[in-house]
């Protein structure tokens, strides 16, 4: 690659402003395909990418949310 962001919604935020290819989370880039601005190539392979959660345990007791959330992991 050309360039390199270490963030992909830096690499969103360039691709649209200047245009090009990248290969990008399809959770980061669904609503500029469903409006036209982007689009996916078929042919392109794709990668799954893993999600890691690190939490402080003496802090996430009060997070309600969290075990809703592990589950669906």
């Amino acid at each position: 690659a050309k360039l390199s962001f270490g963030s992909a919604v830096w690499g969103l935020e360039y691709l649209l402003a200047n245009g090009g290819s990248a290969y990008l989370p399809e959770r980061l880039v669904r609503a500029h395909c469903a409006a036209g601005r982007l689009h996916v190539r078929e042919q392109a392979p794709v990668f799954n990418r893993n999600v890691y959660l690190i939490t402080n345990d003496a802090l996430a007791g009060d997070w309600s949310w969290l075990p809703e959330v592990m589950q669906g992991a």
